[in-house]
This record gives structure tokens, C-alpha cells and sequence, in this order.
């Protein structure tokens, strides 16, 4: 099933944007615009969303919506504010039509302490370390 995606607050992600370092904001763009974000997800409406960055490997930023904020979780090495949240982000703004789902992603896990969970509608990754 696929349905228009429309994200709340783009003023509030083009600030969360403007926070990424030069490098993840060089390396996002240049992923974006290569196709590199495979699928986009509404998790929940107005709230959660999910991206998924291929790059060699499959990887899955969470995006959440929160309190006037966006933040982002990746499944990736560096976790927050990396090249993938930021193709992600620029793929959310895009708009476009997307798959919908609930619950029950398949998840990339690069490293055996991160874990892959659902909290209040929304894919949140935590590390056992």
C-alpha cells in the first residue's frame, strides 16, 4: 500500500538539517540525489518515520517528531546526525508517495548491541553496550 507522505513542520527540519556537520551534510546530499534512500515509511502520522539508506550496505534511520523538534536515530556506526539521516530527511521533505506500514521492520543491525524496538508507534534503536 502506498499513500502521499507529508511531514509536519518543515521549518523545524530544516533546522534539525542545518545541525549536521559539513561532511554528513556533503555526503547526505550526494546519497539523496544518487538514489540512495530505497524506501521511505510513515510509522506514525505526524510523528514517526522511517528511512532506509542503502550504501553498500542496508541501513534504517528513524526520524521522530517531537515537542517543536525532529531527531534521528541510524542504524550506522555513528547513530545520530550521519550522511544517512541526512539523505533521509532530504527524502521526507521531498514528499512523494511511499509504502505504509506497521509493525515489524526488517532491520540492518551492523553491530550485535544495537537493537532494533518499537516505542509509542515508532522504530527506536538502543545499544546494549
Amino acid at each position: 500500500m502506498t499513500s502521499s507522505l507529508s511531514i509536519p513542520d518543515r521549518e523545524a527540519a530544516a533546522q534539525f538539517l542545518n545541525q549536521f556537520g559539513s561532511d554528513a551534510r556533503r555526503r547526505g546530499k550526494n546519497h539523496y540525489h544518487g538514489g540512495s534512500v530505497r524506501r521511505l515509511f510513515c510509522d506514525k502520522e505526524g510523528a514517526c518515520y522511517t528511512a532506509e539508506v542503502e550504501v553498500g550496505e542496508l541501513y534504517v534511520t528513524s526520524f521522530v517528531y517531537e515537542g517543536g523538534a525532529w531527531d534521528a536515530v541510524c542504524s550506522c556506526s555513528a547513530r545520530l546526525k550521519c550522511k544517512h539521516a541526512y539523505a533521509g530527511m532530504l527524502a521526507l521533505l521531498g514528499g512523494g508517495s511511499w509504502p505504509s506500514r506497521g509493525i515489524g521492520p526488517r532491520v540492518h543491525q551492523p553491530s550485535p548491541t544495537l537493537k532494533a524496538r518499537w516505542k509509542n508507534g515508532c522504530l527506536q534503536f538502543s545499544d546494549d553496550r
